[in-house]
């Protein structure tokens, strides 16, 4: 059953921060105000989460680094709209 739970939050990171929001002050500890933490829920959450975490967790490290750079991709990656993979056939005259 938890593993159910897990999956479904990793689905929706931001209901993970709204429920961070509600229930603790993990966020308010790694943002001061709460400007920087709206815009990341709406714009970027994997990268406000991830950023979040380090910062309370000591800081950023190499690999901490390289996961924020995932993150950031990830957040392109899902907020971006796809091009079609293939143009429709232009009618051609005869």
């Amino acid at each position: 059953m938890w593993f159910l739970i897990v999956f479904l939050l990793s689905l929706s990171p931001r209901l993970i921060i709204a429920l961070m929001w509600i229930f603790s002050d993990y966020l308010g500890k790694a943002f001061d105000g709460i400007f920087w933490p709206i815009l990341g829920f709406i714009f970027m959450p994997w990268t406000t989460l991830w950023s979040a975490y380090v910062y309370n967790n000591g800081g950023f490290t190499t690999w901490r680094r390289i996961v924020l750079i995932i993150c950031i991709v990830a957040d392109f990656g899902t907020n971006s709209e796809h091009a079609p993979r293939e143009l429709p056939e232009m009618p051609t005259e005869v």
